[in-house]
């Protein structure tokens, strides 16, 4: 056995390290099967557009045809005060190849 301070302390550092990694991986594992166990349906009205849960509405979805490309639609995704939070731009492709 060496008495050497700085290899004690190497070996204590990495230690410490893998108990850190340790109860790292064991919390993200607890959180990620927490958040897998719930679940929310969701209710989409498509003549209003508004998104919601069982209990109260979420956000709208706004579906218009795109200025760039006649097949293409454009979706804006805004909250119930209709602010604009994501716009996506959709074109389909069908049987292309």
């Amino acid at each position: 056995m060496s008495n050497n301070p700085k290899l004690l302390s190497l070996k204590s550092n990495n230690i410490n390290y893998a108990k850190d990694f340790v109860c790292t991986l064991l919390f993200s594992l607890i959180i990620t099967s927490q958040a897998q166990n719930e679940k929310v349906k969701l209710e989409y009205d498509k003549k209003t557009g508004i998104v919601a849960t069982e209990t109260a509405p979420v956000f709208k979805v706004l579906e218009e045809k795109s200025a760039q490309l006649s097949s293409a639609k454009d979706y804006t995704i805004q909250n119930l005060d209709g602010k604009n939070l994501i716009v996506l731009a959709w074109n389909d492709f069908g049987g292309a190849r």
